[in-house]
């Protein structure tokens, strides 16, 4: 099947891109976990994006983390995590690059390894929408490199001798900042991948990396209108 002409699948673009069950099941829950709260966030704060944009990227943003060494997610890549962002943007980008060459991938089946019901109503169901499986690789991959944190600054990486290139990665579209905020609600760690943090705890996470990180933290919330959704103003 020629991808230009379908639809993406993000449950089958996973699959191949990790084939490791372990590691893929932890990034589907982690997936839908998000999805499902980027997708409340969009609605309460009336951002018009496609839900399944929100899934999409939701699935794909944390997929560098099959080139990591982070064995609490059954990861055994040889790079640091903080690198699975741009990590995960140069798998996205190949890709991308494949299908515009037109070259045949087949990541277009029915999700197969989604771990919600289809009977369940989860706020994410996919709808139609006119971009193309290559555009929006390419916007996906920038999620993957601009959510870490809550984005980093050239003078950040720079000044903290952090194992990326000295550049800006921080979110700009509203696709990157609700999959970048959400992201911060939810863990990848054994027994905590389905419980929402509070944003108090967001907050005291967030800030042992700095007041800068600390103050995009609450410039997200500010956006969103994030504490008053949650019910914790």
């Amino acid at each position: 099947m020629n991808i230009e002409q379908s639809t993406l699948d993000a449950y089958q673009l996973l699959q191949q891109l990790c084939p490791a069950e372990d590691t893929r099941q932890i990034l589907i829950i982690h997936g839908e976990c998000i999805a499902n709260l980027a997708s409340q966030i969009a609605t309460h704060a009336n951002i018009p994006l496609p839900r399944d944009i929100i899934l999409e990227a939701a699935l794909l943003h944390d997929i560098g983390v099959v080139g990591v060494n982070a064995a609490e997610i059954h990861c055994h890549g040889k790079q640091p995590y903080l690198q699975h962002g741009i990590i995960g943007a140069e798998m996205l980008r190949k890709i991308a690059k494949n299908l515009q060459k037109s070259i045949k991938v087949d990541i277009t089946s029915k999700n197969p390894e989604s771990n919600q019901p289809a009977d369940r109503d989860t706020n994410i169901t996919p709808n139609n929408t006119n971009i193309s499986p290559a555009e929006r690789l390419e916007r996906y991959a920038l999620v993957c490199e601009r959510h870490i944190g809550t984005g980093l600054t050239k003078a950040e990486i720079v000044s903290r001798k952090l194992p990326l290139p000295a550049k800006d990665f921080l979110p700009q579209s509203d696709l990157e900042k609700l999959i970048c905020i959400a992201d911060k609600f939810y863990s990848k760690s054994p027994g905590k991948r389905t419980t929402r943090k509070s944003c108090d705890l967001v907050r005291q996470q967030n800030a042992r990396h700095g007041q800068a990180n600390l103050a995009r933290l609450e410039d997200l919330f500010a956006y969103f209108d994030i504490p008053n959704l949650l019910g914790e103003t």
